[in-house]
């Protein structure tokens, strides 16, 4: 590894995402060398239906009010304060300003303003801090995950990737400043990446079957990598999960601490992964595909933290519970889905957990 990146990895900060399932919490866990403490907890309240189907934490804005995205929300983002408690919604359906059709992704920028991106209408709107419309502009690309790298520049990963620009570097103004390739999984076709700022770059990894993470500039010039040595990371294989087939292990985020440890969030098939699998059906292609009835026993979640300059294991442990994504740096979300209850949305803060004595 490079010099130039020794020398900035302290300062990183890259978020990792896992999906896992059911269990008891890390939190709980005295044997774990890794914590989980609940932070705040988000569900429909007086019969307020503001979670949808796949409610994602997506941004926390300077007074510390979290913004809610849902590819399914019919345009409306709910707004929680601190402590969970729903505040109101902005936004509608439709194609005019203010107005959304699928929002995939919020962002908050460095000047506070808020970056809420369109995947059905190819666009992009930014919101004053105060939530108030600004500006939309044309959005070139359907992203898989973005970040800030500059004072004007993001860093976006397709959720289509090509073969010669898995990556792209974009404008606040939506235009196009570089588009590059990553190295695809290992033998396999270009996959969506997962990415997490630096101070000086991003971090990327692809989401499955990938053997290294890789440091970029701001440019998105490769400076260096770390490896993905864990024996939870599986070889990429195509098909649907089945009881003779478990699910492929898959890398949901990524952060790097200022104490020079990058981790991450994966999720792993559960050895009893067939349990939560219900009836079968044909799907597109005439393949056979079983419904998941039960996540929590199809997936487990492992956090791992490794070694910024080495790749090696600091610490490691495979959580029996389903946590989907790292929607800030050190933070993880666990979606908790109930018949009578609806849907619950629960963040936790991961460290390290201190010495036992």
């Amino acid at each position: 590894m490079s010099t130039k990146l020794l020398g900035v990895i302290a300062c990183h900060a890259v978020v990792l995402v896992l999906a896992g399932c059911g269990g008891e919490r890390g939190a709980d866990d005295t044997s774990s060398p890794i914590a989980l403490a609940p932070l705040v907890t988000f569900e429909d309240a007086d019969g307020s239906a503001v979670l949808w189907s796949y409610p994602v934490p997506s941004a926390k804005t300077r007074n510390g009010q979290y913004l809610i995205s849902d590819e399914v929300s019919h345009g409306v983002i709910p707004v929680f304060d601190s402590t969970g408690r729903y505040l109101r919604s902005i936004g509608r359906e439709g194609s005019g300003p203010g107005e959304y059709r699928r929002v995939s992704r919020i962002l908050v920028l460095e000047s506070d303003s808020i970056l809420v991106l369109d995947d059905q209408l190819r666009r992009a709107t930014i919101l004053a801090p105060d939530l108030a419309y600004v500006r939309s502009f044309q959005f070139p690309a359907v992203p898989y995950d973005v970040v800030q790298i500059g004072e004007r520049t993001l860093a976006v990963t397709s959720a289509i990737p090509l073969p010669d620009s898995s990556f792209q570097v974009i404008n606040l103004e939506g235009g196009r400043v570089r588009a590059f390739a990553s190295n695809a999984s290992a033998g396999g076709p270009p996959l969506p990446h997962v990415l997490a700022r630096a101070d000086s770059g991003f971090w990327s990894a692809p989401v499955a079957g990938g053997a290294e993470i890789t440091f970029w500039d701001s440019r998105g010039d490769r400076v260096g990598s770390v490896p993905i040595a864990s024996d939870w990371m599986t070889p990429l294989r195509g098909g649907p999960i089945t009881p003779d087939s478990p699910p492929v292990s898959q890398v949901r985020g990524l952060w790097a601490g200022q104490d020079g440890l990058l981790w991450i969030l994966a999720s792993v098939a559960d050895p009893e992964w067939a349990e939560g699998l219900g009836e079968s059906g044909i799907g597109e292609g005439g393949v056979t595909s079983f419904r998941i009835t039960d996540r929590d026993a199809v997936f487990d979640s492992v956090i791992e933290a490794l070694d910024s300059r080495t790749g090696e294991v600091v610490a490691s442990h495979r959580f029996d519970e389903e946590f989907r994504l790292v929607p800030f740096p050190g933070v993880v979300s666990r979606l908790v889905e109930s018949p009578d209850a609806g849907l619950r949305l629960e963040l936790f803060k991961v460290s390290l957990a201190p010495p036992q004595e």
